[in-house]
């Protein structure tokens, strides 16, 4: 991973694959471990935003370690106070 930095177009291909116009399986590993770094407006995280979409964190859960050598994905909670698991007990 060369550039971990917050961008429109991550933020944007998380709104697509959020809103089911782009499938998760076609994004490399490299670049959905960057998708799983990014802290978004709100403070939320993909996990935050794919919350209804229980198969895609089920994918992104199998293909991205939660803890590597290089990273942790982020799990944090968002400008509410509520982490992924939060929303999960509400929906």
């Amino acid at each position: 991973m060369s550039d971990i930095s917050f961008s429109y177009l991550q933020w944007k291909l998380i709104e697509d694959i959020e809103s089911g116009s782009t499938d998760i399986k076609i994004i490399n590993d490299e670049y959905l471990d960057m998708l799983c770094l990014n802290i978004l407006p709100g403070q939320k995280t993909i996990l935050h935003r794919l919350i209804k979409k229980s198969q895609d964190i089920k994918h992104i859960l199998s293909r991205v370690p939660i803890q590597y050598e290089k990273f942790e994905m982020p799990f944090i909670q968002d400008l509410n106070n509520n982490t992924p698991l939060h929303y999960c007990i509400k929906s």
